[in-house]
């Protein structure tokens, strides 16, 4: 209560601290965010980042330099990704490369970038993790198995791997014997770029419309199809569909003229369009959808109200996509539930705490 907090010394100084970490911490949120939009002076955003870097390591707390790395994990995992997204994300790590290797264990390090292929490859090749047997058994149980992590990691996985870590259904002789990953010529580029390798997914991932129109008549593809699976994929977001179209898929990467051109080729619009959309931080995707009154997918409790809108509300602040939230926020929610200051500190949005 307020006469707690105001009426305690030593809860107003706890009170006072907390607000000026969390201001801290969105004040480096806010850094990042403009660093990865901006792609004419991203190098002088890039010298703001290691100037609060610097303070932060210089402070010398691990929990400091545990929320920023939980932080570039949340950012690296959800936010759209563009084509130098990675790189961007791979210099503000390597300003704490020797924090975390003198501070963190393997497994801690592990543990904080489980979720994305593509930072945990890196981590492996800067030599910030280890890449050791605890590891390569844990990358066998089954939600990583779902996530092709032994495809994507066999190089470094084979040595480490034994029979009695898998049942007895013909994975054990695959993932041991398996070195189909040896045939493709360029297997450590596409997993550097860490995205569905298929022709058609590289065509929509750079919105190139007139190789995207040339590929679908010379070879009579269904606009309707949908996209093949990739080892190659480091995107959860993705690799937790059972399936995604095209227009789907479009609408991920924010490309609006082959969105438009599937659109007006007579593929439906549809309430899952919004998750993607929001994926893809395209506002001119996000007002068709509005314009063709597509509503978002509702919520199975019918009598909870803005429900539908609540839950892309919050699929915008697990992306960090906070231009979008606010203008979810300003012009569709009527009120707010505690899940919304519950995703916002899962997902280290400080900017909605």
């Amino acid at each position: 209560t307020n006469e707690q907090i105001y009426g305690s010394p030593s809860s107003l100084f706890i009170k006072m601290s907390l607000e000026e970490c969390l201001g801290k911490m969105k004040k480096i949120q806010e850094n990042l965010l403009d660093y990865l939009n901006d792609e004419a002076n991203y190098e002088v955003k890039f010298q703001c980042i290691v100037k609060k870097c610097d303070e932060i390591k210089n402070d010398d707390k691990i929990s400091k330099i545990k929320s920023m790395l939980h932080l570039l994990s949340k950012i690296s995992d959800n936010y759209r990704y563009t084509a130098d997204f990675f790189n961007k994300i791979n210099r503000v790590l390597q300003l704490f490369k020797d924090e975390m290797k003198k501070k963190f264990t393997n497994l801690d390090i592990f543990n904080i970038f489980k979720r994305n292929k593509r930072i945990l490859l890196f981590l492996f090749d800067e030599k910030i993790i280890t890449f050791d047997e605890k590891i390569a058994k844990m990358m066998t149980k089954d939600k990583y198995m779902k996530s092709e992590y032994p495809s994507y990691f066999s190089p470094e996985i084979k040595p480490f791997v034994k029979s009695k870590w898998f049942p007895k259904d013909g994975l054990t002789s695959f993932y041991i014997e398996n070195d189909e990953w040896l045939e493709d010529k360029c297997f450590y580029e596409k997993r550097k770029n860490g995205q569905n390798d298929d022709l058609i997914c590289q065509f929509i991932q750079k919105d190139l419309i007139d190789d995207f129109i040339t590929y679908v008549n010379k070879n009579s593809y269904s606009l309707k199809s949908k996209i093949k699976s990739s080892i190659y994929e480091t995107n959860n977001f993705l690799l937790e569909k059972e399936e995604t179209t095209l227009i789907e898929y479009a609408a991920f990467y924010g490309s609006i003229q082959i969105f438009n051109y599937l659109r007006l080729n007579g593929i439906e619009l549809t309430s899952s369009l919004w998750n993607f959309a929001i994926h893809g931080k395209n506002a001119e995707i996000i007002h068709l959808l509005e314009e063709n009154h597509i509503q978002p997918p509702k919520c199975l409790n019918k009598n909870k109200d803005d429900i539908s809108y609540e839950k892309i509300f919050i699929e915008s602040i697990k992306c960090h996509h906070n231009d979008i939230a606010n203008y979810i926020q300003n012009n569709f929610l009527n009120k707010k539930s505690k899940e919304i200051l519950i995703s916002a500190i899962k997902y280290c949005n400080y900017e909605f705490f």
